[in-house]
């Protein structure tokens, strides 16, 4: 379970994992991974972008969870984080493809080598609650990427989709369990309905 920074302890974490396997090859600083989008300016070469979030919908049945004897709270909410997975080289055009193929295919290798993060791989409320981070590749068809590629301005760019989770993001209020403390029951009244 973990607190509203889940969303953003997962992205973390992704990041994080790629930094510990793909420096200094075929990348050669920290900076040259993060969560981005693909244009968007900065140092990112390899970047992370959350295009979709989804709750999981069998979560919704789950029972709420009691405190103490006056206090509950409702479960946690179930999401599934889908990312984009995409380099952007600067290098000369000659260069560029085969670069930015070594990338990524070293990049989709991490992840798939790294599959389920177990909890001393994660950041945050993850690693501080134990939990695991299940990364599962996606066959999506070319419709479903091209709607992900129209919301930028680049063309020819390399990618892998990607389903992360499902991670936990807990209820925050605390509810108040309202009590029965007094029943009124009139024996005289029942018992006159039976006669008549």
């Amino acid at each position: 379970m973990g607190s509203y920074t889940v969303i953003a302890d997962a992205g973390r974490s992704l990041v994080s994992l790629l930094q510990k396997n793909m420096i200094p090859e075929p990348l050669q600083k920290p900076e040259d991974i993060g969560l981005c989008t693909p244009d968007e300016p900065g140092n990112a070469r390899l970047g992370l972008f959350l295009y979709d979030i989804e709750e999981v919908p069998e979560s919704r049945n789950r029972e709420r969870i009691e405190l103490d004897k006056e206090h509950y709270r409702n479960p946690p909410t179930s999401l599934y984080l889908y990312y984009m997975l995409f380099v952007r080289m600067e290098s000369e055009i000659a260069n560029r493809a085969v670069d930015e193929q070594r990338i990524l295919g070293r990049a989709i290798q991490v992840l798939n080598d790294y599959n389920r993060m177990a909890a001393e791989d994660l950041q945050g409320t993850l690693k501080e609650n134990g939990e695991n981070l299940d990364i599962q590749g996606l066959v999506l068809p070319f419709e479903e990427k091209h709607k992900v590629y129209s919301l930028f301005q680049q063309k020819g760019l390399h990618s892998f989709f990607y389903k992360v989770g499902p991670v936990f993001l807990d209820a925050a209020r605390i509810r108040r369990i309202q009590r029965v403390t007094e029943a009124k029951i009139d024996i005289q009244q029942k018992a006159r309905g039976h006669r008549g």
